[in-house]
């Protein structure tokens, strides 16, 4: 059976015409794509030449022209390996986009890419405040949170692991890096178990991880809890959805899916393709049909 085909955030053009003077004024009005598609704004774009020169584009927040975007940033000594990592980096780069949704098999590079970013911009100041969330699942859908003994932050702990150790390896401080920040609120945990009646403003930045678990109500409470000074980031991976039921429908399916939010102007989603993580990690896709 073929796999639902989904959004990707990315178009790729062949044989664009006009390749040397976009690549020489790095702009062009909307019309040079043609008129036989929607063309929706921040959408990335891969422009080949006959010669199969490409170059990485998207297009503008208002829908009327067709930028270059910057392939070389890096954020916390982090680069980019493949264009939809590039991609992903300029999305996130935009702080105009408020809503930026990430989704890619295991291995491609979303937690890694986005801690990265967020680590820059709290060290920066430009981010007074990151907030994680994820659910309350384990592989398999085994139910965890409420038959561990302890507080809430006690319950959430085990869930947070990966969190700690991937800011433990971007910063050269190690773990204390991490508890400090933590410790001084810049880093708060937050089970979404108890994301009903939170507010989040005060330029705070929300990553909610595998999202792909979280259902349409569970989705909308929390995107109806983000302030207009604050972002919201979604990654989450199709393929693994450990919950089962047919009356389980995933959130960030129906957000990416939707044309309000592919049309609006303060959104972004890509979907990450390449497994940068090993051979290991890809034979394991492979196997399992991720790719």
């Amino acid at each position: 059976m073929a796999k639902e085909k989904r959004f990707t955030g990315v178009d790729v053009i062949e044989d664009f015409q006009g390749f040397q003077e976009f690549y020489e004024k790095k702009s062009a009005p909307i019309n040079v794509l043609g008129a036989e598609k929607v063309w929706y704004p921040n959408q990335y774009l891969v422009l080949k030449s006959t010669g199969q020169n490409s170059q990485l584009a998207k297009v503008s927040s208002d829908g009327k022209s067709i930028v270059r975007i910057n392939e070389k940033l890096e954020f916390f000594g982090i680069k980019p390996k493949n264009k939809e990592q590039a991609f992903l980096f300029d999305m996130l780069a935009d702080e105009n986009l408020k809503v930026v949704t990430v989704t890619g098999k295991a291995g491609t590079g979303k937690s890694l890419l986005i801690g990265a970013y967020l680590l820059e911009m709290i060290n920066e100041g430009k981010i007074e405040k990151l907030v994680i969330s994820k659910p309350m699942e384990i592989v398999g859908n085994t139910k965890y949170f409420g038959t561990v003994p302890g507080d809430s932050k006690e319950k959430f702990d085990p869930f947070l692991l990966n969190f700690k150790y991937l800011f433990e390896k971007l910063s050269d401080e190690g773990g204390a890096y991490f508890e400090a920040m933590v410790r001084k609120g810049q880093i708060e945990f937050v089970p979404l178990e108890l994301m009903r009646g939170v507010s989040f403003g005060g330029n705070t930045a929300v990553y909610l991880d595998e999202a792909q678990n979280i259902n349409d109500h569970v989705i909308k409470t929390l995107g109806t809890r983000i302030g207009d000074d604050s972002r919201l980031i979604m990654s989450g991976d199709y393929n693994q959805i450990d919950v089962k039921g047919a009356e389980f429908k995933s959130g960030i399916i129906t957000v990416t899916e939707s044309p309000v939010f592919n049309m609006s102007s303060i959104t972004g989603h890509i979907n990450l393709l390449k497994i940068e993580r090993g051979p290991v990690a890809e034979l394991f896709a492979k196997i399992y049909n991720d790719t």
